[in-house]
């Protein structure tokens, strides 16, 4: 349905085509109890947000940051939530660091500047993560994040201790 730069479709043609068959099934799964709709697309989608609303989905799972998260935040905060951010290409790979993951993290978490409407996390479908230990490490800063300290590395494994420098 999209690139990671724009949207394979136009947004009327989205709504022509495609809106009507989610307005559908995800009406169908409100009205029988679902409460919460995750819609993963790990793609540029920035310009189908509003299709999105109308199609009842909760939390746009595998947001890129290419799509400028804080301004849809800032618009579109309330009526949906953005999960993901951080680019797996990143901090998923073979020589990862936890310097660099944690850098990047924090950075994208520090420049969406919101604890409201999104939720950061690697913009691919699933926990876990292709090389070992990253999902967790991730999973780690997020949390230092979210209490206020740091992470700090140090040989034989990870400390935290109380955060002093990093903007809440």
């Amino acid at each position: 349905m999209t690139s990671r730069k724009f949207s394979f479709i136009s947004p009327d043609m989205f709504d022509e085509f495609i809106l009507p068959a989610y307005e559908k099934i995800y009406g169908y799964w409100k009205a029988n109890g679902v409460q919460l709709i995750i819609h993963h697309s790990d793609s540029y989608g920035a310009n189908l947000v509003p299709s999105m609303i109308r199609m009842g989905i909760d939390i746009w799972q595998g947001c890129m940051y290419g799509n400028n998260i804080p301004e849809l935040v800032k618009k579109y905060g309330g009526k949906i939530s953005f999960q993901g951010g951080i680019d797996n290409g990143k901090v998923d790979k073979t020589d990862w660091k936890k310097e660099e993951v944690e850098a990047e993290v924090r950075k994208v978490i520090r420049e969406v500047g919101s604890k409201n409407y999104f939720i950061p996390a690697t913009v691919m479908g699933e926990p876990g993560s292709v090389f070992p230990g990253v999902y967790d490490y991730i999973s780690d800063v997020i949390c230092a994040v979210n209490e206020g300290r740091e992470v700090v590395l140090v040989q034989g494994g990870d400390i935290t201790k109380p955060m002093t420098h990093f903007e809440k």
